[in-house]
């Protein structure tokens, strides 16, 4: 089980079309002192060094209240066929989590 504010750092392999498969582990974000930014990535391989090579599929960075299970896409959090990172400013306590949407080749997501 995930601890609270601990990086999520994982392979995604496959798209969702069975339970728990292409979803990431959630990060289980909850405030601290200050001002919090979170990162985020996709980039193609299989390890956190990256393999290199395309990357196709739809990959969304989803967000949930804190163990409710009910995800929604964060704004300007779809991805499709590209690596991409970024920072996010959460509002307040929430869970968030990758999902490969649709079918996709491997690659390697981060949160925090």
């Amino acid at each position: 089980m995930p601890r609270i504010n601990e990086q999520v750092l994982q392979a995604l392999t496959t798209d969702n079309s069975t339970p728990a498969t292409g979803i990431s582990a959630t990060y289980k974000f909850r405030p601290r002192k200050g001002h919090d930014i979170l990162t985020y990535s996709i980039h193609a391989g299989t390890t956190a060094g990256g393999g290199g090579g395309a990357i196709t599929g739809v990959y969304v960075l989803e967000a949930s209240v804190p163990d409710m299970a009910a995800w929604i896409t964060i704004p300007d959090g779809t991805f499709t066929d590209t690596e991409t990172s970024g920072t996010f400013v959460p509002g307040k306590a929430m869970d968030l989590r990758w999902n490969c949407t649709t079918g996709g080749t491997d690659v390697v997501v981060r949160i925090g």
